[in-house]
């Protein structure tokens, strides 16, 4: 279903882009369909059922897909066609929208669900699904909920990389990727190595940089552009299966201001110049902060996420996010770098934890965090073929079973929380 769904809805994103004249009908046609669904194809917490009879919508099996996403994300390209095409009908769209919402929110409500019989993949669907859908649907308890899955996710691998070796290894590496663009809002650091970390957290149109690097690193920071204009040449960028999402966005043609949180200085660069990434180095130093604000006389956007709604922030709310972490200092009279703050996205270098923050209360945070990584490490049982790390809130480990083949499988082990992701 989740593909059939989602691949219909965008055929009629293009028939309606394009003018056609059935697309009018395919509407309502389209409606039926995804009314009738949230009727019989979901549990009581809005999420979807792995098989249901089309009939009589009786549920075949009691268990959950763990391509929700896939399907919500149909209902947001659905709710944009509704709010941005003549004959649309907005009541519909806050529909739509209100449904991938309440998706979010009851995934958040499971712990230690076993998706797919708790094989790894299925977990990196489950992942996949979230961050389709809080690109454009700001939902924290679900964001705090996708950290927990992927600390699961990442138990499933081994020390050399390897996963189950087969087409499905090629699930973890997708997810892994997508998560990791989304901890950095779409920034990364060239040329890339073992010894670097950067992350990024928003706040309205502020985006707050946190970056580290190993000891004489010097390289560029890149910043995202619309992809979907730009690689995919789309006219709309729009919620979809397989999408790779789009984060931060530099837009062409704007000017962003930087600003080192230490020193107070501050610089403007243009968007285009952000897509090639400019110069910077640490100065010596191993972690560097910093924040970027889109000049509020350009019109230019961010990306049109769940953030949107507050692009008017001003450089004071800005400097709220920034301001319990560490700062920078850059190259050249510089340009902003990296991200991460609010203990939002801690940021992982090899098997250290590594977070820039200023706070006594953020200090106090991390003793507890230390203290939680010594217990779990007492409670968390280690497999023969390799041990998981028990993920925050989950508390589940990683063994190895042979059938044939290599497969992970997940399986629930203790309660215990690991300090690798919290918020």
């Amino acid at each position: 279903m989740n593909e059939v769904v989602a691949g219909l809805v965008e055929y009629h994103l293009i028939e309606t882009a394009l003018g056609l004249p059935e697309a009018a009908d395919h509407r309502l046609r389209i409606r039926a369909m995804l009314d009738r669904l949230l009727i019989v194809g979901r549990d009581a917490d809005g999420m979807w059922r792995s098989t249901i009879d089309i009939k009589t919508g009786a549920s075949l099996k009691d268990t959950l897909s763990d391509n929700w996403g896939y399907v919500y994300a149909a209902y947001l390209t659905q709710a944009m066609i509704e709010e941005n095409w003549p004959g649309g009908d907005i009541t519909v769209a806050e529909r739509y929208r209100a449904a991938a919402r309440e998706g979010l929110v009851g995934a958040s409500r499971l712990i230690c669900y076993p998706w797919q019989g708790s094989e790894q993949d299925g977990y990196a669907d489950t992942i996949e699904s979230a961050l389709y859908l809080l690109n454009r649907v700001d939902v924290p308890e679900a964001a705090r909920w996708t950290d927990r899955q992927a600390g699961t996710l990442f138990g499933a691998q081994d020390d050399d990389g390897r996963v189950e070796d087969r087409y499905l290894d090629g699930n973890f590496v997708r997810t892994a990727l997508l998560y990791a663009a989304w901890q950095s809002q779409g920034t990364r650091l060239e040329p890339w190595s073992a010894s670097t970390t950067v992350g990024a957290v928003r706040d309205g149109a502020c985006l707050a940089l946190v970056i580290s690097t190993g000891p004489n690193w010097q390289g560029r920071l890149v910043f995202d552009e619309p992809r979907h204009a730009t690689t995919l040449r789309l006219p709309v960028n729009y919620p979809r299966l397989n999408e790779w999402p789009e984060w931060f966005v530099a837009e062409t043609g704007a000017r962003y201001r930087f600003e080192d949180m230490v020193t107070g200085e501050v610089s403007m660069i243009d968007g285009a110049e952000m897509h090639d990434g400019p110069a910077a180095q640490l100065g010596g130093r191993r972690t560097a902060t910093a924040q970027c604000l889109p000049d509020a006389g350009i019109v230019g956007s961010l990306n049109r996420g769940p953030a949107s709604s507050h692009r008017e922030a001003s450089e004071a709310q800005c400097r709220i996010v920034a301001r319990c972490v560490s700062a920078l200092t850059l190259k050249g009279g510089g340009i902003l770098i990296d991200s991460m703050t609010r203990l939002r996205v801690p940021m992982l270098s090899g098997r250290r934890l590594v977070v820039g923050v200023e706070v006594v209360a953020m200090t106090a945070i991390l003793v507890l965090a230390l203290a939680l990584r010594v217990i779990t490490s007492w409670t968390c049982p280690v497999s023969a073929t390799k041990l998981a790390r028990c993920s925050s809130g989950s508390g589940w480990r990683a063994r190895s079973v042979s059938a044939g083949r290599r497969t992970r499988t997940l399986v629930d082990s203790s309660r215990t929380s690991s300090p690798a992701h919290f918020r």
